[in-house]
């Protein structure tokens, strides 16, 4: 008899259901894409709670069926994007489309709280729950129940109001330090959510509950297995690579490319240049540095152009992404002074910031420019490595990397050559889905840590080593020999 472990990735585009073996191998996958934000207001982006759920039903479905005996799967573990809000009724019924981690509608006209520095002030008028107080008073009154994505999703399988602390923080009144919710009723102010109004949290790959008889017919999966608690996307997506030591970094290159490293204690940066989250290892932290826009930009920029060979490939599957990445493979680094000056997404990111675009001109070929985009994300990247290093003292010995933009070669040697470092890529590119599935095995009760779980079911694929000629180009370029007369885009 096989045993199986059913991971399931929420994003924000689209879900991911894959079912892993014990030795972290895909038995059977299928993903579902989710329907477009809405913005009815200006700064608004709201998403289908009762969407998440139908598109995560289909993709589960899908997944199932391809297993020869379902029976054989052990436990389910989520994984979703944080900073999510959604307000349900007593039911649990949605009662409004949720506020997405994109939403920056602000309260700017509600009084400051007596005493609060402008810290804590930024943190009450960006609350997505005093928004709704102060702009929808009945909505906000008639809420059960505020919960995040991965909290409206346990919900639905299991019919408890609990999540893990792996998801919240932020736009929800959570001590980070202590992993549990605050106990200080100035945060509950700040952020306008009575802690009645809140489910029961728990640590990552902990047993919550069991599949309902109704999740059970809606998804396909066996009535009465376990669900275990899962974490954040960026943080299960590090530890399906295998990260687990503080010696260990993780560069996701998703939507947002975001460094993340998992540390034993809270460092919390005081200029607010990166993240203090929830670690998915239970009991640990992850530092996460990120710049704005990531692979996003990638495919909007290639979308731009005509790239003849992507007829000519379409019968091998390739991306436009991958295709214009070979083309910039033959680009010398640095190519004509060309520079993308990133922008740093973090507690204290600016409103607007805009990426920067250094000596382009209109006729400089795209892969050209494509090369520099790429090259930009790893100075990002090894800012964000040594701006760790110096406050939150991070020594690392080694470098993995994953999410959609690794898939390609170019992307992850370029990071290799900008960091000097040696760059792991994993066998499995879905390591958020093979993340969840590390806790659900562990929860399960087949690992006795998460260490032991993860070096049994997520195996490395190949090293990029840095080519010491670029080395020395791009080292030179970044520490100062940059150039001047910005653009911006």
């Amino acid at each position: 008899m096989g045993h199986y472990f059913v991971g399931i990735d929420s994003g924000t585009q689209s879900v991911r259901v894959i079912v892993f073996d014990l030795q972290g191998r895909v038995a059977a996958q299928a993903s579902e894409k989710h329907a477009r934000l809405t913005t009815p207001f200006p700064g608004s982006a709201e998403l289908d709670a009762e969407d998440l759920w139908t598109c995560l039903c289909r993709a589960s479905r899908r997944a199932v069926s391809m297993l020869h005996n379902p029976r054989e799967i052990e436990a389910v573990c989520l994984a979703a994007q944080r900073s999510v809000l959604i307000s349900v009724n007593e039911q649990g019924i949605p009662l409004h489309p949720g506020f997405s981690w994109l939403d920056s509608r602000r309260t700017d006209e509600i009084p400051a709280l007596a005493g609060i520095n402008s810290k804590l002030r930024e943190m009450q008028v960006c609350s997505k729950a005093n928004w709704m107080k102060n702009h929808m008073p009945e909505l906000y009154r008639k809420t059960s129940k505020f919960l995040s994505a991965s909290g409206w999703l346990t919900y639905k399988l299991c019919g408890l109001f609990r999540d893990s602390v792996g998801g919240l923080g932020g736009i929800f009144p959570l001590d980070v330090s202590c992993l549990d919710w605050s106990e200080d009723p100035l945060l509950y102010d700040l952020i306008g959510i009575p802690r009645t109004r809140l489910p029961d949290v728990f640590q990552p790959g902990q047993l919550i509950g069991s599949i309902t008889h109704e999740a059970a017919r809606e998804t396909g999966l066996p009535e009465g297995i376990a669900l275990v608690t899962g974490s954040g996307d960026k943080s299960c997506e590090m530890l399906g690579a295998g990260v687990t030591s503080p010696k260990q970094g993780y560069i996701s290159y998703g939507t947002l490319a975001t460094l993340e490293i998992p540390s034993p204690v809270p460092v919390f940066s005081k200029e607010g240049l990166y993240w203090t989250i929830p670690g998915a290892v239970p009991g640990t932290w992850n530092f996460e540095y990120g710049i704005n826009y990531g692979f996003l930009l990638v495919s909007w920029f290639c979308e731009q152009f005509e790239v003849p060979e992507v007829g000519k490939d379409a019968a091998t599957g390739r991306t436009l992404e991958e295709i214009c990445c070979d083309q910039a493979a033959s680009v010398p680094p640095v190519s004509g002074g060309l520079f993308l000056e990133t922008s740093q997404f973090g507690p204290s990111r600016l409103k607007d910031v805009k990426e920067t675009l250094l000596n382009l001109t209109n006729d400089i070929p795209h892969p050209r420019v494509l090369r520099m985009i790429l090259e930009g994300f790893a100075f990002g990247m090894r800012e964000g490595l040594e701006l760790l290093a110096r406050d939150a003292e991070v020594s690392l010995e080694k470098i993995f990397i994953g999410g959609g933009g690794a898939q390609g070669e170019l992307p992850v040697q370029i990071t290799a050559d900008v960091l000097g470092l040696p760059v792991t890529r994993p066998r499995s590119v879905q390591t958020c889905t093979l993340g969840a599935a590390v806790l659900a095995a562990l929860g399960a009760g087949f690992y006795s840590s998460c260490e032991e779980a993860a070096a049994q079911m997520c195996q490395r694929e190949r090293v990029f080593h840095p080519d010491p000629t670029n080395c020395r180009i791009y080292d030179s370029i970044y520490k100062g020999r940059r150039p001047t007369s910005p653009v911006e885009v």
